[in-house]
């Protein structure tokens, strides 16, 4: 049996003029800047307008149904949906994780990401000096995807025709020869800009004055950056490629440099000039802090926070961000990844057809959300996060300037870049290796090949320590023997971590062994979960319960108090809390099976005697009074086990009271 088109689109038809009739068919208008769907005006490639034209008005229609729908208690009049494949007969002892109700995450999450950009600047609450998006960010502009990787490859797919290029700086985070190649088929034209100076042993850097100020090369370095990428855009065209976006990393990885505003500005005066899609990976934005020697770094300036056209004569819709919950808020596991574009419905269309394909998980984004809806929390983690963050940098940068290993300075993300050339060389105790003896590099002598080759042995000696630090040449740096460092890292991985290196490096003088342990918490501020903690132990219920879902956990994610937090439900019907039990209430609210089993024996036990008194007195006798012992014990372990279950029951019964009044 085929089914006739005409009846297809009839059908839609009418779902469509019914739900027009309802006043939510129709979406926002289309912006004066927006794209429109004709190939003449649109900013997407070939496939991504393909993608885009799939959500139509039909399509809109049944999303904007999604979000209008029926619940008894928070939207009586709201449209009871009978259409959709939804099984929510055991929903309130589920959580109600369904369906969101924007697709591909729910509105909440939508409104509390659009808040966040809204509200509170890259460096809240520290400071303001960052500033805000120059329009306010709404919900509509929000692209939510598996991940900034995920992200990433619908964003080229949707730019990109296969074989186009982008301009990328090296060195380069990794991934991306994956995110924009593997599917979208992009072709990374890479852009050699000079690397950042590395700061030497004695702790001066090559960018200093010799006064020890830091040198204000800002304008120099916009006006080389640009440059340079256009070189190598005109060399791209050259050889026959299409050009069709730059990609630039702000703050950026490698290196944990944060680029200057003119630098930003530059770089869009450019992509005006070529037209090509500016597109900013800003993941780290919220993890810029401070140094000894870098004590008021360059301010973080989003490209949401320029004028754009006024500026740079680019027109808004081909600028467009991305960032993630991943590397700010360190829950790389969450995969939620961000676009924010705001000039540009076209490309939110074809975001939306490719995003149905990798939705986010709904426990993942009630678990966020719920986060960035609790200011009080939030306001503390970002300013603790960032004091810590620059603890271990110093702590680790210290160990370097103590044996004089050059490193470049970084005043953003989770890493650095450090020069281990003088130890790609043989020799140096404990497997490592080292320079020769007058202090001159091996590696130096060597051809640059022989010189990556070594890189790679000596990543292998380090595995051999147990220990890794990612070699420059998975970035494309372009001097071999340069590492990325992540710092980052629990205070006895950190110690650890750099033990081992030294044994790596033929480094036995003992530093980091007598040198007290990182620690973390001193100087900082209480968290507000811990003053809340007395308020609700008595209930049950986890000291974060009430606040927080992700942070019932001490700085290096063990369980504080034993408690398993379970996240919100994620539709209509729920009243969006989470919910919170004791970890002990989902595995012990009646007695063990167990406990029959031990006590079966101890009775076993008690009665032996009577089949063992002809054979062996002695035996019989010892195994009576073990009986005796085991039948007893056994008594009190289930009669405990019981009466803890019926406290645990009572337990749960309160927290879910406490839940239906919230």
């Amino acid at each position: 049996m085929t089914t006739d088109p005409a009846s297809v689109s009839l059908a839609r038809d009418t779902l469509t003029g019914g739900l027009r009739d309802l006043d939510i068919a129709d979406g926002p208008s289309e912006s004066p800047q927006s794209s429109s769907n004709s190939n003449s005006n649109s900013t997407l490639s070939g496939r991504g307008r393909q993608n885009a034209s799939f959500i139509n008005e039909k399509v809109e229609a049944i999303f904007e149904l999604m979000r209008d729908l029926f619940d008894p208690e928070t939207n009586p009049n709201g449209i009871v949906n009978l259409g959709v494949a939804d099984n929510a007969l055991c929903r309130n002892e589920l959580l109600q994780l369904t369906y969101a109700d924007r697709m591909t995450a729910s509105s909440r999450l939508f409104k509390a990401i659009a808040g966040l950009f809204n509200t509170k600047t890259p460096d809240y609450p520290e400071s303001n000096r960052s500033p805000l998006p120059l329009l306010g960010v709404e919900p509509e502009h929000i692209a939510i995807g598996s991940g900034a990787t995920g992200i990433l490859d619908q964003l080229f797919w949707a730019l990109c025709d296969h074989g186009d290029g982008v301009l990328l700086s090296t060195p380069y985070y990794n991934a991306f020869d994956n995110d924009l190649t593997s599917r979208a088929g992009a072709v990374i034209v890479p852009v050699a800009v000079p690397v950042p100076k590395p700061r030497h042993g004695d702790g001066k850097s090559e960018s200093e004055s010799e006064s020890g100020s830091v040198l204000d090369t800002s304008e120099m370095v916009a006006a080389d950056t640009v440059r340079l990428y256009e070189d190598a855009l005109l060399d791209a065209q050259s050889r026959g490629t299409r050009v069709k976006v730059l990609l630039f990393c702000n703050p950026h990885n490698p290196s944990g440099a944060i680029a200057p505003r003119q630098t930003v500005v530059g770089l869009a005066r450019l992509a005006a000039k070529h037209k090509l899609h500016f597109v900013c990976d800003e993941i780290y934005a919220r993890s810029c802090f401070a140094t000894p020697h870098t004590p008021h770094p360059p301010t973080f300036h989003s490209v949401l926070s320029i004028d754009v056209r006024a500026e740079a004569g680019l027109d808004p819709a081909y600028v467009h961000v991305v960032t993630s919950a991943s590397k700010d808020f360190g829950i790389n596991g969450f995969r939620l990844g961000l676009l924010v574009s705001q000039h540009n419905r076209e490309l939110h269309r074809a975001m939306t057809a490719l995003g149905l394909l990798a939705q986010s998980a709904a426990p993942a984004a009630a678990l966020w959300r719920t986060w960035l809806e609790d200011h009080d929390f939030l306001a503390w983690y970002l300013e603790e996060n960032r004091r810590r963050m620059a603890k271990a940098y110093a702590y680790v940068t210290d160990w370097l300037e103590h044996y004089g290993i050059p490193y470049a300075d970084a005043n953003s993300g989770h890493f650095f870049l450090a020069d281990f050339t003088r130890f790609l060389g043989g020799g140096g105790g404990g497997g490592g290796g080292g320079g020769d003896s007058a202090g001159q590099p091996a590696a130096d002598q060597a051809s640059e090949r022989e010189q990556r080759d070594r890189e790679g042995e000596l990543v292998g000696r380090m595995l051999k320590q147990r220990v890794f630090v990612a070699p420059g040449s998975q970035y494309h740096h372009p001097s071999p023997g340069w590492f990325r460092v992540t710092f980052t890292q629990d205070p006895r991985a950190l110690r650890a971590g750099l033990q081992r290196l030294a044994r790596v490096f033929g480094l036995d003088d003992g530093f980091e062994d007598g040198r007290e342990l990182l620690d973390l918490e001193h100087g900082g501020k209480p968290s507000p979960l811990d003053a809340d903690a007395h308020k609700v132990k008595d209930k049950g219920v986890s000291p974060a319960a009430s606040r927080h879902p992700i942070v019932a956990r001490d700085a290096w994610g063990n369980d504080k108090d034993g408690m398993m937090p379970l996240p919100a439900a994620n539709s209509p019907s729920s009243s969006d809390a989470p919910l919170h039990v004791p970890r002990s209430l989902t595995s012990a609210t009646s007695a063990a099976p167990g406990d029959l089993c031990v006590t079966l024996l101890g009775v076993a036990a008690f009665f032996a005697p009577f089949f063992l008194i002809d054979s062996s007195m002695p035996l019989a006798a010892g195994t009576g009074t073990f009986g005796l012992v085991a039948t007893w014990a056994c008594g009190l372990l289930v009669l405990k086990r019981r009466n803890r279950a019926k406290a645990h029951a009572s337990q749960l019964s309160s927290v879910r009271s406490d839940l239906a009044e919230a």
